[in-house]
């Protein structure tokens, strides 16, 4: 129930503070031994609501705390524990932990039905991530992969394909790399 509280707080009264106070409510009183689903859900929104509020540090602990019961129940391939790993993926690679946030993705990457959109997120992710370290060896094959992936899923919506098309449009161009070299083939 401070579960849901918290995603009214935020949501519906645009109140972060009251549903992070709900959320460390939830946190105190779920136990994850009895349901570790819930518990890294709830410790996952407590570390988004941190970090939307600028506590990264704190943000960090919480969404650790969540991965790491995640992949101790083996619960990490489910559908809103990938969105939890991929926020927790992006916060360790903005703090400057880009391995720990290749190995959450790659992992689950591993995990997902093979050449679907979760999948492609995922790998376009993880290309990005190889992008900010300068491997634009692996970045290129991450993208490339993810690209074609898209180019199947969309292929009804061309504006989507675009879409993906510019985003890498801009991300190449930060490290000055010729987008050519991404899609080709595609």
């Amino acid at each position: 129930l401070l579960d849901y509280k918290a995603a009214y707080g935020h949501i519906c009264e645009q109140d972060m503070q009251k549903a992070l106070a709900y959320e460390l409510q939830a946190v105190t009183l779920c136990d994850e031994n009895t349901n570790p689903h819930l518990a890294a859900n709830i410790c996952a929104n407590a570390g988004g609501l941190y970090h939307a509020m600028g506590g990264i540090m704190k943000a960090k602990d919480f969404m650790e705390k969540a991965y790491k019961i995640l992949t101790e129940n083996r619960l990490q391939y489910t559908s809103d524990s990938i969105a939890q790993i991929c926020n927790f993926a992006n916060l360790a690679a903005n703090l400057g932990e880009p391995e720990k946030a290749l190995q959450a993705l790659e992992k689950c990457a591993e995990n997902v039905i093979e050449n679907g959109g979760v999948q492609a997120e995922l790998l376009w992710n993880i290309g990005l991530i190889y992008l900010q370290m300068n491997d634009n060896a692996n970045a290129e094959k991450k993208l490339k992969q993810a690209l074609t992936i898209y180019t199947e899923i969309y292929e009804d919506e061309p504006e989507l394909i675009e879409q993906k098309i510019s985003e890498l449009k801009d991300a190449v161009s930060a490290y000055g790399i010729n987008l050519q070299n991404f899609i080709s083939g595609n």
